[in-house]
C-alpha cells in the first residue's frame, strides 16, 4: 500500500521573519566595513589621471544639477 506524504505546509512568515533578520544582520555587517574602510582609508582606489578627469566632469555636472 501506499502511503500518500502529508501536505506541505506553507511557512511564509517564518520565512519573512527569517529573511528580515538576514537582510538587517547583513545591513549591519556592511555598517561595520564601511566604518573599517572609512577609519583605515583603505581600499584605495588608483587609477589613471586622463580617466579621472574625464569621469570627473559629467560627475560634477550632477552634483551642480542637484542644488
Amino acid at each position: 500500500m501506499l502511503r500518500s506524504s502529508p501536505p506541505q505546509q506553507n511557512n511564509f512568515v517564518g520565512n519573512c521573519i527569517s529573511c528580515f533578520h538576514n537582510l538587517n544582520l547583513s545591513f549591519y555587517i556592511i555598517l561595520e566595513k564601511l566604518h573599517a574602510c572609512l577609519e583605515n582609508l583603505s581600499p584605495e582606489v588608483q587609477m589613471p589621471e586622463d580617466l579621472r578627469k574625464a569621469a570627473e566632469a559629467p560627475l560634477l555636472r550632477m552634483l551642480e544639477q542637484s542644488k
